[in-house]
């Protein structure tokens, strides 16, 4: 079984400063990798 982490690509249409952004990347980090 494959212990790499798998890539979350987070995005948003209301750019990386709308309100709740950043709390779901800090709770995407527990998953996998995250891109924004």
């Amino acid at each position: 079984m494959s212990k790499e982490r798998p890539l979350i690509l987070v995005s948003n249409d209301d750019g990386i400063s709308a309100p709740g952004i950043r709390h779901l990347i800090r709770l995407m980090k527990k998953l996998g990798d995250v891109l924004l």
